[in-house]
């Protein structure tokens, strides 16, 4: 488990076209085929519940990084993209460019949900199998322009951006990876298959599904195609398509005061604008046998579950920087953001969220002391979130489990970082970091799923949702920080004028929360790791071989927790164990 196979492939070719204008194609191509991001089990979420306990239990890893199963969870992806680059030096002040890339991206990843060695199906434990198989194929296109212009007291730059990506999700459970059980076959070819959404247009019922129209579905019908015999299809099989088409004009120019005002000649004046119109739509056809595997079918087709949506918004950016001395410069800036509504990929959803916006501050210094010896910034900030995106699954006795997602209303942020880099002697240098953040929730209710209340197999199951306001956000620690110190060992002494440095470093990371419940199960506790490594690099640069370890205290900690409703169990992936390894390279 947890290991890694990946091949990656980049390529640049440079044209001097003529003195004014050059141009670069750019081509580079990824593989990955291993089982890194597995999931691994924390503990069953209701454990001193018997009638929610997980149907699976008695089949689990006994060690943190292990993992039980009948078949080994697997990633694979492969992506290439393709893009050009044009600029036009017109004059010394004014240059024109093109920008425009395609990306293609192909992936599928596979995991047992119930976390265990136990197979669940009706035939076994009584309830819905849990293998899932996701499935996600991505057509990316990016256009853009820009004039730049710069001049004594100007640096500016307008243009147009296009973005269009189509991406198809196909998540499936089931018994393994690409069938579902014997039943499943019964139950799309001799049962009611229609239940829940609106009849089609103009009336009547859906007919039942033939098996290779339940295949298609699953995107297993290619598995199938040659086969003497149908296999059986899975139990959920969701088949959606996401796409989005946005565009934008920006602007953005940093004035000197000083050519009209002399006071202010070592003061600038940062504006900027965004005009972004992003239209968004979704389909999630789907088949579900209800009941976890016992019940009728309950089938969406595309056209049923249609939504589209058209977001718009203008953001500004207004800022000054001050060089307060010639080694220092101070700056306060005030930008807005945007992100437009995403589509829930969901069973029959038809939800597009509302748009995140958010407005921020920011404020700091940057300096260099010591002839550039010592190098300080500093920057805090503060903003505010509106409509922050959040999802997450809870259980449903017909499906197994539903994903939920929503805007939380509103969420607000603060902090400070500090940077510092220094060379104490010609051969020791020392750099190091450290931030505080305050991210919180002003306003914000919602419910929790691995509260028993909100379970329907719960005997008291009464749905409560909780006021948030004032849990901090997920996957933000209030303090984090690095430091790290570097020695030439050797110095031009070595073949080919080569010099050794010894680097060591250690990160720290505090109390970290996964969800915004801040429930400590699904939290790590702050801790640090230590890398190390020795650098070998030739005289002329070319030439450069390193050993390095990571984690060599070997921590164990989470980097990241899911609450499994389809099992009642919650798992977790894992920060990298101990790891050591040798890169060598040529810098052409």
């Amino acid at each position: 488990m947890d290991d890694l196979n990946r091949k990656m492939a980049r390529m640049h070719l440079d044209f001097l076209i003529s003195e004014n204008v050059d141009a670069r194609l750019t081509a580079d191509w990824f593989r990955q085929d291993d089982a890194s991001g597995s999931l691994k089990f924390i503990r069953e979420t209701f454990p001193d519940i018997p009638a929610l306990r997980s149907p699976v239990r008695g089949g689990f890893a006994t060690k943190p990084r292990d993992l039980a199963g009948r078949f080994d969870p697997a990633t694979e992806m492969e992506g290439w993209s393709v893009s050009t680059e044009l600029n036009w030096f017109v004059n010394d002040m004014i240059s024109l460019k093109s920008l425009t890339s395609f990306r293609n991206f192909e992936g599928s990843f596979t995991q047992d949900l119930g976390i265990s060695a136990i197979v669940a199906d009706l035939s076994t434990t009584g309830t819905g199998n849990t293998f899932q198989r996701r499935d996600l194929s991505s057509d990316q296109w990016t256009t853009e322009l820009q004039a730049t212009v710069s001049t004594s007291w100007l640096d500016g730059v307008v243009g147009f951006f296009y973005f269009n990506e189509q991406q198809s999700p196909t998540n499936t459970v089931g018994l393994e990876p690409n069938f579902g059980s014997p039943g499943n076959l019964d139950a799309f070819t001799n049962r009611l298959t229609f239940l829940g959404p609106p009849p089609p247009p103009g009336g009547g019922v859906l007919p039942n599904l033939t098996p290779l129209e339940a295949h298609a579905t699953c995107n297993t019908l290619k598995l199938v195609e040659d086969l003497q015999e149908i296999p059986e299809p899975k139990r959920v099989c969701i088949d959606s398509q996401l796409n989005s088409d946005a565009w934008a004009i920006f602007g953005q120019a940093t004035v000197q005061l000083g050519e009209f005002v002399d006071a202010l000649e070592t003061v600038r004046l940062k504006l900027g604008g965004r005009y972004t119109r992003e239209t968004v739509d979704s389909t999630n056809a789907a088949n579900i046998i209800l009941g976890l595997g016992a019940g009728p079918v309950m089938r969406f087709t595309a056209e049923q579950t249609f939504i589209k949506r058209t977001f718009e918004e203008f953001t500004p950016e207004v800022g000054l920087e001050w060089q307060a001395m010639p080694n220092m410069m101070l700056y306060y800036t005030y930008s807005e953001g945007f992100k437009a509504g995403s589509p829930e990929n969901n069973a029959g959803s038809r939800t597009i969220l509302e748009p995140e916006t958010i407005k921020n501050h920011e404020f700091g210094l940057k300096s260099s002391w010591l002839d550039g010896r010592i190098q300080a910034n500093m920057s805090g900030f503060f903003y505010d979130l509106t409509n922050l995106q959040v999802n997450r699954t809870f259980p449903d006795p017909s499906v197994g489990f539903r994903i939920v997602f929503e805007n939380a209303a509103e969420m607000s942020a603060h902090g400070v970082e500090l940077d510092l880099s220094a060379h104490i002697t010609p051969r020791f240098r020392v750099n190091g970091a450290v931030a505080y953040l305050d991210s919180t929730f002003s306003d914000f209710v919602s419910a929790n799923p691995i509260d028993p209340r909100n379970n329907p197999n719960y005997e008291n199951f009464n749905p409560t949702e909780l006021d948030l306001a004032g849990n901090r956000t997920r996957n933000s620690p209030k303090w984090a920080g690095n430091f790290s110190a570097q020695y030439d060992l050797f110095v031009g002494t070595l073949p080919y004028d080569g010099t050794m440095t010894l680097v060591g470093s250690v990160s720290y990371r505090g109390e970290t929360f996964f969800t915004e419940f801040n429930d400590d199960i699904q939290s790590e506790d702050k801790f640090a790791t230590l890398d190390a490594s020795i650098r070998y690099e030739s005289g002329d640069g070319k030439i450069s071989a390193e050993f390095w370890g990571k984690n060599l205290t070997d921590q164990l900690r989470k980097s990241a927790t899911f609450d499994l409703a389809t099992a009642e169990v919650i798992g977790a992936n894992y920060h990298p164990p101990r790891t050591f390894g040798f890169s060598i390279g040529y810098h052409f």
